[in-house]
């Protein structure tokens, strides 16, 4: 169970990393959404929906990463881009 569980957050963060996660951008560029359904980020609702916004400098996201990283007491420096964390 737990080599299932490393394998998925493996895939996930590959995913995120080569910008493969369905974000507003992602589809927009794949043209499952048309312009008109692109709209800013789902939880801030401030810049363009990316990964790197998403899972990174979102406000939302950043506190939660900040406060998890906080409640273990680990220093974790939060990059600007997915790929630099692989």
């Amino acid at each position: 169970m737990e080599e299932l569980l490393a394998s998925n957050i493996i895939v996930f963060l590959l995913d995120s990393a080569c910008r493969r996660i369905p974000t507003r951008k992602n589809l927009d560029q794949h043209k499952v959404i048309d312009q008109e359904s692109l709209r800013p980020c789902v939880l801030c609702e401030g810049r363009e929906e990316t990964s790197n916004h998403l899972f990174l400098h979102c406000e939302v996201s950043r506190n939660v990463w900040l406060n998890m990283f906080r409640c273990l007491d680990f220093n974790f420096p939060i990059s600007s881009y997915l790929f630099i964390h692989l």
